[in-house]
């Protein structure tokens, strides 16, 4: 299964449908460990004219396998700003570049060589320098 394969999987799994509120926008799943990935969940707010980002409201760490939740954290949110950059067309590239790059690799091969850095380039600019702050805050294995 390639990354784009299992993103919809992932979306659209009973898992996701039982503890994902259909309002928050899923990253795009970053490697955490064997047979593991981490997503985290976060608003975008497009009334006012605008595109705007919220951090994250939650954090899951997903069993790649078997599609289940191996760990939710529930986070407070907070507005980040801007989030017009989703609306290019390069973003869309930066996502697919990503999904059939390293995710893929990593669902195939195991190897999360490269990840953090191309999953970093894909997510939306406000939310890049949260995320990079959490990575350094929590541990995963």
């Amino acid at each position: 299964m390639n990354g784009e394969e299992f993103m919809e999987r992932l979306l659209d799994c009973d898992q996701a449908m039982d503890h994902i509120p259909l309002e928050l926008q899923a990253t795009l799943p970053l490697p955490c460990g064997e047979h593991r990935v981490v997503c985290w969940y976060y608003r975008l707010d497009s009334r006012g004219g605008g595109v705007k980002v919220w951090s994250p409201a939650l954090r899951v760490v997903w069993n790649a396998d078997s599609m289940s939740v191996v760990s939710k954290e529930e986070l407070r949110p907070a507005l980040l700003g801007s989030g017009g950059d989703i609306l290019d067309p390069a973003h869309r590239r930066r996502e697919d570049a990503y999904l059939n790059g390293p995710l893929t690799d990593y669902l195939v091969r195991g190897s999360a060589e490269g990840a953090v850095e191309s999953w970093l380039a894909a997510a939306p600019a406000a939310l890049c320098p949260w995320l990079q702050e959490d990575l350094k805050e929590v541990r995963y294995d």
